[in-house]
């Protein structure tokens, strides 16, 4: 009887399970339904378009002309062939299972299936490679946005601020942005005959999907093709590339022997032929010792190496958010964690470089006007300065725009690579630094907009610095009136455009444009000039003032850092004048803060702080940072740009991923500082440098070998 019981409330429940998962089932192909996403069996229109389009060309072209006909015969003759293949050949078959399929976790933001690019660049027939050709296309379809989840939009909508990230990195984001306007695009990868045109294939299967009467329609972006998985032909801007470069290899290379040499026969060492020697360079570049000159500021080395490793940081998880992922939605996860707002925040960090940019050069020309009494000659400073910056920024654009194709290859590797004429059109005004306002929307390298913003602010330092010279204090309200004036600027701009968030043209009104960004620029001179002055007399500072300025300082950097965590959010109300006051005051406040850290650093008053950020294993890393800052977004390109799959973002991933890309461009840019950076250094001191002081150090350098 027991047993009979036993039996019937097993079968009860085996049925309830069975009603309960079959009314699941229901409920959730009525949500798939209503979202828009079973409109359509990709691999039946797959099938379709392989299996039972007629290929004929009378039946093709009946309204196209006799061109069209001629140009797209060899295609419909080889699909003919691929459609008698699939019953028994293995290459054929290889070529349809080469394309992508719908993917799995479209509601977890997975909007790419990429198929198999080197499968099918490397299709063998009858032991002879069959000439095919990778291209990504869009299968774009409506759908119910209002009933799929909240988030799905985030980071794939077009005017989220990762998007305009990968604009401000020149990114082609044709194909990476699938949620626009109501509808939803599913990027795919296809292989095909390389004798196809994409506008036939177009017409061929947009056909065979309007038989089966589903609402997608398939679309093929230009330049989207590759018939080889990496390029192998050179255009003459590739060999002026390895031109130069084999140039100063052979240089290196010369140099290098002969300091060797000298150095193993204890021989003298002419200079001028030192100026490209990796070892004699390459001892000065790595080398570490803490100086006892009261004119050093150690401090400033730990900052400017933390401060380029947080914008690698912010560019790796950037290039995550930007490049197909398996789970976009995840992202949302991402910056609604407050820790996270240190990732997010990176972006300051280029205020830290204009603020030291404005202490240098307010220090150092305050020294030489003290010196000569006011006299300078402009020049010969912008010489300086443009000799120091141009060779290693004109060497990575030449690679960049010629040999960086070389490295890499994969399904997206184009939508990386610049595919406008930008380069080609504004190198000149690249070179001269003025394309943040020549070209702010067509810029040539978007991250090198900070370069342009502080040649310029360069330019105008000798008239700053002197009037700071000759006015002293009475000088700091005319700086406080140019700081309050680009706070009043910025705050204009964002009312004007109605600026909230990283809405369109927000790089080239607020990010860009040099009078908006120089306030973190003239606190540095400002701080410069403190500095300066103290050094003239014995500075004490009393123990709980240091303390309650630190607590403050402190605090105004994490205020920074986590108070723009409700602007960033995907449901942010908002307005332009709390944008506008973030975006300003948080310079100016982040830029207070670094003041009082370096002045007490630089004053003995900055405890365990200072012993980090002066520690001597700093400097070898602080002197290539200007490297690090032009090759690691090449780095991160070559590195993340040849995935053949959709990733799967984690944060712990994205870190793991940083380490790597950092260690990889600290070196290439101890490498690219040592060729195209220390050499034009020397040569700049031969040239400049009076000849009486340079033979009384070869005579000083010669003593201290002998």
């Amino acid at each position: 009887m027991l047993k009979k019981y036993a039996r019937f409330f097993k079968c009860s429940a085996l049925s309830l399970l069975v009603l309960v998962i079959c009314i699941n089932y229901s409920e959730a192909n009525v949500q798939i339904s209503e979202t828009g996403l079973n409109f359509f069996d990709f691999e039946e229109i797959k099938n379709d378009f392989f299996q039972q389009s007629d290929f004929n060309i009378s039946n093709t072209y009946r309204s196209i002309d006799l061109e069209a006909v001629a140009k797209n015969a060899k295609c419909l003759k080889q699909m003919i062939e691929i459609q008698r293949g699939l019953r028994k050949e293995m290459w054929a078959r290889k070529i349809v299972d080469s394309w992508g399929k719908i993917p799995s976790g479209l509601l977890n933001g997975n909007f790419y299936e990429l198929g198999e690019f080197s499968q099918c660049l490397n299709i063998d027939r009858n032991g002879k490679r069959y000439e095919t050709q990778y291209c990504l296309g869009q299968l774009t379809f409506e759908a119910n946005l209002g009933i799929m989840p909240k988030s799905i939009g985030f980071g794939l909508n077009h005017n989220h601020g990762f998007w305009q990230m990968g604009k401000h990195t020149n990114i082609d984001q044709r194909l990476l942005v699938p949620i626009a306007e109501k509808k939803i695009s599913i990027t795919f990868g296809m292989c095909l005959p390389d004798s196809c045109s994409l506008h036939l294939t177009e017409k061929i299967l947009n056909d065979v999907i309007l038989k089966k009467g589903y609402k997608v329609k398939v679309s093929f972006p230009d330049n989207m093709c590759q018939v080889k998985e990496s390029p192998s032909e050179l255009k003459k801007i590739d060999i002026a590339a390895i031109f130069v470069l084999v140039t100063f290899f052979c240089l290196i290379a010369a140099s290098t022997c002969y300091d060797i040499i000298c150095t193993l026969t204890n021989r003298v060492k002419t200079q001028a032929l030192l100026i490209f020697s990796f070892y004699s360079n390459g001892m000065k570049l790595l080398s570490y010792k803490k100086s006892k000159s009261p004119d050093m500021m150690h401090c400033l080395h730990g900052i400017r190496a933390i401060s380029t490793q947080w914008v690698v940081l912010g560019h790796t998880f950037m290039m995550f958010a930007v490049l197909p992922a398996r789970n976009k939605i995840d992202l949302l996860t991402f910056i609604k964690q407050y820790h996270n707002m240190i990732i997010l925040s990176a972006p300051i960090s280029v205020d830290t470089f204009f603020f030291m940019s404005g202490l240098l050069v307010s220090i150092n020309l305050l020294k030489h006007f003290e010196k000569t009494k006011g006299r300078i000659n402009i020049p010969l400073l912008y010489f300086h300065r443009y000799l120091r910056l141009t060779p290693l920024l004109g060497v990575t654009f030449l690679i960049s725009m010629s040999l960086l194709k070389f490295l890499g290859n994969g399904p997206v590797w184009p939508l990386l690579m610049t595919k406008d004429t930008s380069c080609e059109k504004y190198w000149w005004s690249a070179l001269l630094y003025v394309q943040n306002y020549v070209n702010p929307t067509e810029m040539c390298f978007g991250y090198s907009w900070y370069l342009s913003v502080d040649m310029q602010l360069f330019v105008i330092s000798p008239v700053i610095i002197y009037i700071v010279y000759k006015l002293k204090t009475k000088s700091m309200s005319i700086l406080l009136i140019l700081i309050l004036g680009c706070i009043g600027c910025d705050l204009a701009l964002h009312q004007k455009y109605d600026i909230k968030g990283m809405k369109s043209r927000r790089m080239d009104i607020i990010y860009y444009p040099t009078h908006v960004r120089f306030s973190p620029w003239l606190i540095g001179v400002i701080s410069g000039y403190i500095i300066f002055e103290a050094r003239k007399r014995s500075v004490r500072i009393p123990k709980l003032f240091n303390l309650l300025a630190w607590l403050l300082s402190l605090a105004l950097l994490a205020a920074v850092i986590f108070l723009n965590y409700p602007l960033i959010q995907i449901n942010s109300e908002a307005t332009w004048l709390a944008y506008g006051l973030y975006d300003s005051l948080s310079r100016v406040a982040w830029s207070i803060a670094l003041f009082y850290i370096t002045f007490a650093c630089v004053n003995n008053y900055g405890g365990p702080v200072n012993w980090f950020l002066a520690h001597p294993l700093w400097q070898p890393i602080s002197r290539v940072c200007y490297a690090i800052y032009l090759i690691h977004y090449h780095v991160l390109t070559v590195v993340m740009g040849q995935l053949k799959a959709p990733d799967y973002f984690t944060e712990l991933k994205a870190f793991h991923t940083f380490l790597g890309i950092y260690v990889i461009t600290v070196f290439v840019s101890i490498i690219a500082s040592l060729a195209f950076e220390s050499p034009f250094m020397i040569i700049e001191k031969l040239l400049f440098t009076p000849a009486k002081h340079a033979a009384r150090n070869n005579r000083s350098e010669n003593t201290v070998k002998n």
